[in-house]
């Protein structure tokens, strides 16, 4: 089985870059439903242990985002 490609982001363009700031909530959750998160099931890893990150995003204009993981 061969990936499919990515579909196009169709972003526009421009010469403004932002800021991102990664934090760390140092929320972590724990899941059982593993086997709901990939296929096929792998042995040993039933459950599922991930950390819930957010995001500060800074725009040059001094706008500021924060995106939440959680």
């Amino acid at each position: 089985m061969s990936a499919k490609p990515a579909p196009p982001l169709n972003a526009p363009a421009s010469d403004v870059t932002v800021k991102i700031s990664a934090i760390d909530t140092t929320l972590w959750m724990a899941s059982n439903l593993a086997g709901h998160m990939w296929s096929p099931k792998i042995k040993g890893f039933e459950k599922a242990n991930f950390g819930i990150w957010s995001f500060l995003i800074e725009h040059p204009s001094g706008r500021k985002l924060v995106y939440d993981l959680g």
